[in-house]
Protein backbone atom coordinates (compact mmCIF):
# COMPACT_ATOMS: atom_id res chain seq x y z
CA UNK A 1 0.00 0.00 0.00
CA UNK A 2 1.19 3.76 -0.96
CA UNK A 3 2.43 5.73 2.05
CA UNK A 4 1.36 9.43 2.42
CA UNK A 5 4.12 11.67 0.62
CA UNK A 6 5.45 9.06 -1.42
CA UNK A 7 4.75 10.80 -4.53
CA UNK A 8 5.61 14.33 -3.29
CA UNK A 9 7.47 16.42 -6.63
CA UNK A 10 5.61 14.33 -9.05
CA UNK A 11 2.68 16.06 -10.74
CA UNK A 12 -0.26 13.59 -11.69
CA UNK A 13 -3.14 14.24 -14.73
CA UNK A 14 -6.71 12.83 -13.65
CA UNK A 15 -8.88 13.07 -16.74
CA UNK A 16 -12.37 12.68 -15.95
CA UNK A 17 -11.71 13.78 -12.61
CA UNK A 18 -14.36 15.63 -11.50
CA UNK A 19 -16.90 12.90 -10.66
CA UNK A 20 -17.01 9.22 -9.39
CA UNK A 21 -13.74 7.20 -9.84
CA UNK A 22 -12.01 10.26 -11.30
CA UNK A 23 -12.52 12.59 -8.55
CA UNK A 24 -11.83 9.60 -6.34
CA UNK A 25 -8.45 9.35 -7.55
CA UNK A 26 -7.66 12.70 -7.39
CA UNK A 27 -8.07 12.53 -3.83
CA UNK A 28 -5.58 9.91 -3.23
CA UNK A 29 -2.93 10.74 -5.51
CA UNK A 30 -2.83 14.18 -3.42
CA UNK A 31 -2.69 12.76 -0.11
CA UNK A 32 0.46 10.96 -1.36
CA UNK A 33 1.73 14.05 -2.08
CA UNK A 34 1.64 14.59 -5.88
CA UNK A 35 0.34 17.81 -7.45
CA UNK A 36 -2.99 16.92 -9.02
CA UNK A 37 -4.28 18.54 -12.27
CA UNK A 38 -7.86 17.63 -12.64
CA UNK A 39 -9.28 17.22 -15.91
CA UNK A 40 -12.59 17.64 -17.10
CA UNK A 41 -15.09 19.47 -18.81
CA UNK A 42 -17.16 21.12 -16.39
CA UNK A 43 -15.57 24.20 -15.09
CA UNK A 44 -17.66 24.61 -11.44
CA UNK A 45 -17.15 20.90 -11.04
CA UNK A 46 -13.37 20.50 -11.67
CA UNK A 47 -12.97 24.14 -9.22
CA UNK A 48 -14.78 21.61 -6.48
CA UNK A 49 -12.65 18.95 -6.93
CA UNK A 50 -9.25 21.30 -6.65
CA UNK A 51 -11.14 23.19 -4.10
CA UNK A 52 -11.47 20.35 -2.03
CA UNK A 53 -7.70 19.27 -2.72
CA UNK A 54 -6.17 22.38 -1.35
CA UNK A 55 -8.41 22.17 1.41
CA UNK A 56 -6.99 18.76 2.45
CA UNK A 57 -3.30 20.92 2.32
CA UNK A 58 -2.51 19.26 -1.21
CA UNK A 59 -1.99 21.04 -4.46
CA UNK A 60 -4.52 20.81 -7.19
CA UNK A 61 -4.99 23.17 -10.44
CA UNK A 62 -8.45 22.94 -12.87
CA UNK A 63 -7.87 22.26 -16.61
CA UNK A 64 -11.21 22.13 -18.05
CA UNK A 65 -10.96 21.13 -21.35
CA UNK A 66 -12.59 18.19 -23.82
CA UNK A 67 -10.16 15.26 -24.79
CA UNK A 68 -12.57 14.30 -27.43
CA UNK A 69 -11.76 17.51 -28.88
CA UNK A 70 -8.72 16.63 -31.01
CA UNK A 71 -8.51 20.51 -32.12
CA UNK A 72 -7.79 21.46 -28.19
CA UNK A 73 -5.68 24.04 -26.85
CA UNK A 74 -2.92 21.09 -26.12
CA UNK A 75 0.21 24.18 -25.68
CA UNK A 76 -2.12 25.51 -22.91
CA UNK A 77 -2.95 22.32 -21.34
CA UNK A 78 1.24 21.86 -21.12
CA UNK A 79 1.85 25.09 -19.60
CA UNK A 80 -1.23 25.02 -17.04
CA UNK A 81 0.61 21.38 -16.03
CA UNK A 82 4.14 23.39 -15.99
CA UNK A 83 2.51 25.23 -13.22
CA UNK A 84 2.19 22.05 -10.77
CA UNK A 85 5.84 21.18 -11.76
CA UNK A 86 7.93 21.28 -8.27
CA UNK A 87 9.83 24.17 -9.98
CA UNK A 88 7.12 26.50 -10.30
CA UNK A 89 6.20 29.33 -7.98
CA UNK A 90 2.79 30.00 -6.41
CA UNK A 91 1.39 33.11 -9.07
CA UNK A 92 3.09 31.21 -12.13
CA UNK A 93 1.70 33.10 -15.12
CA UNK A 94 1.38 32.30 -18.83
CA UNK A 95 3.92 33.96 -21.24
Amino acid sequence: MPEAGELTGKVALVTGGSAGIGRAICHKLARLGAAVAVMARREEAVAKVVSEIEAEGGRGLAVVCDVTDYAAEPHRVQWRLSCLSPASSPGTSPR
